[in-house]
């Protein structure tokens, strides 16, 4: 092809390539996403009802996963630590997830809590930020730096450099959220973190209401603590949905606690949904455009999830529980009018 310019550019004829009409092409070509994945509108294929018990039972292994992944965790370190990572690491978010995690590993949770046995919660509030602070590196003064030191004796602070702050909106940064995870300790402080939860787990079977709220810390100051907490409902349903509840159910399987475990997977089955997320609403986008409205429970989101982790991330399609459904259902059906094996014109 020779454009007005008088260049010529290579020019390749798809005339004979496609086997459908140009009508159809250009249906196809206005969508929001072509359709070349075999879940593409799975919904409307296979109905509310199999869609919905599908996303029941892939979120329903996603829970069984982690819960597997605590029981194998508290074979090596005490149970208690075990769920202290856990929260650490939830409100680390996708980007400090990981130093959260090692953080609580530097200072583990038998020596934050000796500190401040004995102590009033106010007290303890003071201790506990001074110490998760200092070893993170993150102390603002050096009047809670003197406190620090004096409690962390030898031990080696983070790196600054650890820490990804570069992009971190104010209210996500570290140093709130470990403020916020001072708070959580201390709440707990009498009868201990592993204690504290598992009771929570148990009495929130007749107020669901009461879970979500025992990891919610408002803000500090005249500010409003709607706009400013330290942990908010949305961080703290997620460290319901995926600390406490597998934690409590490994815990509960371990210790022949049955009615614990029954509490707390009933507790999964039944719980609202957190706020969606890039990966989410992909994949609702993608199984049809009523697919959010099926996602109505933190269950299903969360199976969501295992299909994205488990099988789309890997391309796994072959093995893919939604694709087996779809396996011997019909084409997708088009537009009256539009007919794929029209010839060119």
């Amino acid at each position: 092809m020779v454009l007005q310019s008088g260049r010529a550019v290579p020019t390749l004829s798809l005339q004979r390539c496609l086997s459908g009409s140009l009508t159809a092409v250009r249906y196809w070509a206005s969508l929001n996403m072509v359709p070349t994945e075999p879940c593409y509108d799975a919904l409307c294929r296979l109905g509310d009802n199999e869609m919905g018990r599908l996303l029941d039972e892939t979120g329903e292994e996603r829970f069984r996963l982690k819960a597997s992944r605590f029981a194998a965790s508290m074979s090596q370190e005490p149970p208690a630590q075990v769920l202290y990572q856990g929260v650490m690491a939830a409100l680390g978010y996708a980007r400090n997830k990981e130093t959260f995690q090692e953080l609580a590993c530097r200072l583990p949770l038998a020596v934050l809590e000796s500190v401040c046995r004995d102590k009033g919660y106010r007290e303890r509030v003071v201790l506990l930020r001074a110490l998760l602070l200092g070893m993170a590196g993150l102390l603002p003064n050096d009047g809670e730096k003197g406190l620090a030191w004096r409690c962390l004796g030898g031990r080696k602070p983070l790196s600054l450099s650890r820490w990804h702050l570069f992009r971190v909106r104010p209210e996500n940064h570290p140093a709130r959220r470990l403020t916020g995870a001072a708070h959580l300790l201390a709440r707990f402080g009498d009868e201990g973190l592993l204690e504290g939860v598992l009771r929570l787990v148990g009495e929130s079977r007749s107020d669901i209401g009461r879970l979500e709220a025992g990891f919610i810390v408002a803000g500090e100051g005249r500010r409003s603590p709607g706009r400013r907490a330290l942990i908010g409902q949305s961080r703290a349903r997620e460290i319901v949905v995926n600390i406490a509840l597998p934690f409590a159910y490994a815990w509960a399987e371990a210790s022949s606690q049955t009615s614990l475990a029954e509490a707390a997977l009933w507790l999964y089955r039944i719980y609202p949904k957190s706020n969606e997320n890039e990966i989410t609403r992909g994949l609702t986008r993608l199984l049809g455009s009523k697919a959010s409205g099926l996602v109505d429970s933190a269950r299903r989101q969360q199976g969501l999830l295992h299909l994205d982790k488990t099988f789309c991330c890997q391309r796994r399609c072959d093995i893919c529980p939604v694709n087996k459904e779809l396996a011997g259902c019909g084409a997708i059906t088009l537009p009256r009018g539009l007919n794929l094996t029209e010839s060119s014109t």
